[in-house]
């Protein structure tokens, strides 16, 4: 009863009119400065020069325009004031992390919008919320109505119908719990944290009435709850850290507020790259298309990532363990410091220690960089050791070069990351693994 293929929740648009304007940035809008994974996981470093598909062109120098076929994933630099060839957004970092906040000024990104006075206003702070999908989409934005089983949301990519069976979480109340919720039943988490299980039934958004209500059937009789006394709704089973069910090939990460910002599934991407005048010189600016949504025409700089294989998942979001070592010298560490999310997450370990992470049983390679955090780049001198199925990538970094270093390695099980004291000993004993993802067989 509850089934609907990933293809379908792409296919089913209703309208385009609600999304927000992705493709307005400042003029000139210059390349974006990227890191792709090519078909080995091995970083390319340059501007965006086209994308089509898995196939991306990359420009490495003026004379040198390298072409991946069969990529895995295309990161996008936001733009640095301190860049000579960047254009700095009318924005502001968001706690240090590389995700733009607009600012009031800034054309390039939009805010949600916020509920109105008035009974318009208070049908959208009833229904308002992040939805979240089984195959790791997520769609801010606001319930258009609800009948039986199947949901209508208003979001980024427009107005899309999905059934409950494809919901891994609604949340209408950030704030009240984190982290997994999973539950053998339909999970409900009132506002006062309150926490019911049973079958949900139904979902009303109330419409006009303003009696929006949710029909949750449990210990035999159905009980029908208020939506403004809900803050979660969690189907069952769903809940899960990882998303389970039909992965889409192409993942789209747009910027915004961590943990909020919308990832959108496409079947197809593209590059349009037009050309205009300014007053002293041509200029071209770059938009990326996404086939099988409404998104439109976007600019690079409200992109975080793209990921155009779903056998890629990130190391920051699978389970990890402090393993404790003797040969660091250390018994307990402190917990990695994850900073953004999606393949663009960084994970900070602060050393000397050894960390451990289970991996996929069908995991093929984790690809990652290795770069001295910037509190350490100063003095800092670490041998990091990474070691899996008896496989092992060993290397250095130091203030005075390298700072950063890219590795490969076959994985299988667990990962086990060591990181040592160099022979200037353990003050600068901080490192950052940057686009870590393990290669999985889905």
């Amino acid at each position: 009863m509850r089934q609907l293929s990933a293809l379908s929740l792409v296919a089913t648009l209703l309208s385009a009119a609600s999304a927000p304007d992705l493709a307005r940035a400042q003029s000139p809008s210059p390349p974006p400065r990227v890191v792709v994974l090519d078909s080995d996981l091995r970083p390319v470093r340059g501007t965006l020069a086209g994308i089509a598909g898995s196939t991306v062109r990359v420009r490495e120098s003026r004379a040198r325009v390298r072409t991946l076929e069969r990529a895995a994933l295309v990161l996008f630099e936001p733009a640095r004031p301190d860049r000579p060839d960047a254009v700095e957004p009318e924005s502001t970092l968001i706690n240090g992390d590389d995700q733009i906040a607009p600012s009031a000024s800034s054309p390039t990104a939009q805010a949600p919008a916020q509920p109105t006075p008035g009974a318009e206003g208070d049908e959208a702070a009833r229904t308002a919320g992040l939805l979240e999908l089984t195959d790791g989409q997520r769609w801010p934005g606001t319930l258009v109505k609800a009948q039986g089983e199947t949901l209508t949301w208003r979001g980024p990519a427009g107005v899309r119908s999905v059934q409950i069976e494809r919901v891994r979480r609604w949340t209408r109340v950030p704030g009240i719990v984190s982290g997994p919720l999973a539950a053998r039943d339909d999970l409900v988490i009132l506002t006062n944290k309150d926490r019911l299980e049973g079958f949900i039934a139904a979902i009303d958004s109330g419409g006009d009435s303003g009696a929006g209500e949710l029909t949750l059937e449990r210990r035999g009789k159905a009980e029908a709850l208020r939506l403004d006394t809900i803050a979660i709704v969690a189907p069952a089973s769903k809940d899960a850290a990882q998303p389970t069910a039909d992965v889409a090939p192409i993942m789209v990460w747009l910027r915004g507020p961590l943990d909020s910002a919308a990832i959108v599934a496409a079947t197809d991407v593209s590059t349009d790259v037009s050309s205009g005048n300014t007053r002293s010189s041509q200029a071209t600016t770059t938009r990326l298309t996404f086939a099988g949504t409404a998104l439109g025409a976007v600019d690079p700089a409200n992109i975080s990532a793209i990921r155009l294989r779903s056998d890629l998942t990130p190391l920051a979001s699978l389970a990890f363990t402090p393993a404790g070592s003797t040969a660091t010298g250390n018994t307990w560490q402190p917990e990695p410091i994850v900073r953004g999310e999606g393949p663009a997450a960084e994970i900070e370990l602060l050393g000397p220690g050894e960390w451990s992470w289970t991996v996929p049983q069908a995991a093929g390679r984790l690809s990652t960089t290795i770069a001295l955090a910037s509190e350490a780049t100063a003095w800092g001198d670490v041998r990091i050791t990474i070691e899996s199925a008896g496989q092992r990538w060993q290397g250095e970094l130091k203030g005075a070069g390298p700072l950063e270093r890219d590795m490969t390695l076959a994985v299988s099980g667990s990962v086990r990351i060591r990181i040592e004291a160099g022979s200037s000993g353990a003050v600068g004993a901080r490192v950052v693994l940057r686009r870590a993802v393990v290669e999985t067989s889905r």
